[in-house]
C-alpha cells in the first residue's frame, strides 16, 4: 500500500493513536468516495481452486475517523 501511495498527496500519520496505521490526505476525508482516488481494491486469489477470487474494495478495509 505504501508503494502505491508514494506518488500521491497522502502521507502516513500518527495523529490517530487508536489505529496501528493511519493516512492523512491534503484535506480531511469525510466519505469513502474521497479515498477511492487513493486506494485500490485488494484481490485475494486462492490457489486451491481455479476460480476462487475475493475482491475487497477500500470501503471494506478502511476506517474513516
Amino acid at each position: 500500500i505504501s508503494k502505491d501511495l508514494a506518488n500521491k498527496p497522502i502521507r502516513e500519520t500518527s495523529q490517530d493513536i487508536t489505529l496501528p496505521l493511519c493516512w492523512q490526505g491534503p484535506k480531511a476525508f469525510t466519505s469513502f468516495s474521497d479515498v477511492k482516488n487513493y486506494f485500490k481494491s485488494f484481490t485475494l486469489d486462492f490457489k486451491s481452486s481455479r476460480k476462487a477470487r475475493l475482491e475487497i474494495p477500500p470501503e471494506n478495509y478502511l476506517i474513516i475517523t
